[in-house]
């Protein structure tokens, strides 16, 4: 996995996005981010032109209470939803009140050409309630069709989250990760 610290010394003025970190993930099983805190009221992290190495994976996302020592990985550590957009209309809401993950997109192809990109809103993560969690994602899946992806989720505890990481459920991916911040 490749891992991102936070610089909780970065410039911002209230309201406006700050540039945190990048992670360049080349093969990675997942990409992370640490040190998330109450310095910003909510996190973003933009990912583009993502490819994996195994067709038809999944995109996931999961939290730690201990700085990413660990990852919260219980079967209802999680609660999500999610709806897309395809050549075919609005099909597939899918979710689940208790999860091991929260899924992002999924389908997602790797032939050439079959990326994906999105972002991850992360609100309020060292509050002491359920962490929430939103997402938007562009991608192409195993037919080489484009499909828009969202939803939102949430971390089912009242611990202050304080890192995420993303990764998917085989295999490796490669692209760039880039966290943000907002100053409340």
């Amino acid at each position: 996995s490749v891992k991102a610290y936070v610089d909780t010394e970065v410039a911002g003025a209230s309201g406006d996005w700050v540039k945190i970190s990048t992670v360049n993930a080349s093969g990675a099983s997942s990409a992370d981010f640490t040190d998330l805190s109450s310095t910003y009221a909510a996190y973003k992290i933009i990912y583009t032109d993502l490819t994996n190495s195994v067709d038809s994976i999944e995109l996931y996302i999961r939290t730690s209470t201990d700085n990413g020592s660990t990852f919260d990985s219980s079967a209802s550590d999680y609660a999500y939803v999610n709806g897309q957009v395809t050549t075919s209309g609005i099909s597939a809401v899918t979710g689940s009140t208790g999860s091991n993950v929260l899924r992002i997109n999924s389908s997602n192809g790797n032939a050439t050409n079959e990326t994906h990109s999105g972002e991850v809103t992360i609100f309020d993560p060292s509050n002491t309630s359920y962490t929430n969690i939103v997402f938007n994602t562009h991608m192409t899946d195993t037919g080489g069709a484009p499909r828009n992806q969202f939803g939102s989720g949430r971390r089912k505890s009242t611990t202050a989250v304080d890192a995420v990481r993303i990764f998917p459920s085989s295999g490796t991916i490669t692209g760039t990760f880039t966290l943000y911040g907002i100053k409340a």
